[in-house]
């Protein structure tokens, strides 16, 4: 992840609620920007939380530069998780909508047909992935988990 991940938030989605960036998806950009490729969530979680999915969004998103992502999300949540990308997906296209030209919508279009979305983690890893809705007992294989960081508490407001 070559570009800066909290500039490239503010680009992609501007600031208008609830795509206006948050602390808690500074501190997730800082980690992705270290390496790692997801965080467990909190072991109370149902795994729907728009903050840190958007945050796992973007990141993948902008890996997209270098070719195809996997997008990998846990199959408790993959439901929940495709409605939300149909709802960022809408946003990025209606804030550009008469503002961009025909060839950025057509390059947002390809960067979204190269986020490969879903739950599959069997085989070997990714070149490009980042990982969304596991908790601490999922099974996940090593390549996974070995890069998966602990859990990022919401600051403090």
């Amino acid at each position: 992840m070559d570009r800066d991940l909290v500039q490239f938030h503010i680009a992609l989605l501007g600031s208008k609620q609830p795509f206006e960036i948050t602390p808690l998806q500074k501190q997730l950009y800082a980690a992705y920007t270290k390496g790692e490729r997801g965080h467990m969530l909190p072991s109370i979680s149902k795994g729907e939380d728009f903050e840190r999915f958007l945050a796992a969004f973007v990141a993948a998103f902008n890996m997209t530069s270098e070719g195809k992502v996997h997008l990998i999300i846990h199959q408790r949540v993959n439901p929940w998780a495709i409605e939300q990308i149909k709802l960022i997906a809408s946003h990025i296209f209606s804030i550009r909508k008469g503002k961009s030209s025909r060839e950025v919508i057509q390059r947002l279009y390809l960067q979204f047909q190269s986020v490969l979305i879903g739950p599959e983690t069997r085989g070997p890893e990714p070149k490009r992935w980042v990982a969304y809705g596991f908790v601490q007992p999922d099974v996940a294989p090593n390549w996974m988990k070995m890069r998966l960081g602990a859990p990022i508490k919401k600051p403090k407001a």
